[in-house]
């Protein structure tokens, strides 16, 4: 009984991944542990769009049907349509890679009940320890960078370490 009720304090409902209060606690483990990682923000582009357009029963259905990494466990759903994704022992061009491929995996579409559903995501990469050195700075800074992506068009921003700005990379 103990184990389930834990499971549920720490993962989301809907979608089975951590919830914020998970990922947080299995973030810190990282950081504490010093392990080198690059963190993902992850937004689905026009969610409140799909919402009111189809109803949230197709944007929860939309929800469940990201699926972001077979390790459930680094993946988590923060909240509405944000995710996060940590990438233990990985560098900025690993990640940029990885993030390539779940932003094309949202750009497909997606039949859901009789609608054909095409969101896309924006990403934002920032990386331990050579960006952030906690955890708040590192959520920031990946966040940062997600929103500068979503601005520009660009879908993948990475945050710059040496400059403090967005470098932007468009494909």
């Amino acid at each position: 009984m103990l184990q389930i009720k834990q499971h549920q304090a720490e993962h989301d409902p809907l979608t089975g991944l951590a919830n914020r209060h998970g990922f947080y606690a299995r973030l810190d483990k990282l950081i504490d542990r010093k392990t080198p990682l690059v963190c993902a923000m992850l937004d689905l582009n026009d969610f409140k769009k799909i919402n009111d357009t189809y109803g949230h029963h197709i944007g929860d259905a939309l929800l469940i049907a990201t699926r972001l990494s077979p390790d459930a466990e680094l993946c988590a759903r923060l909240g509405g349509d944000e995710f996060a994704v940590v990438l233990p022992h990985c560098n900025l061009s690993q990640a940029y890679k990885i993030a390539e491929q779940i932003h094309a995996a949202l750009k497909n579409e997606l039949h859901i009940e009789q609608h054909s559903l095409t969101s896309g995501c924006s990403i934002g990469l920032s990386q331990y320890p050579q960006q952030a050195s906690e955890r708040q700075q590192l959520l920031k800074a990946a966040d940062i960078a997600m929103y500068q992506a979503k601005r520009h068009g660009t879908g993948i921003g990475i945050f710059g370490a040496k400059e403090q700005k967005i470098a932007y990379q468009a494909h």
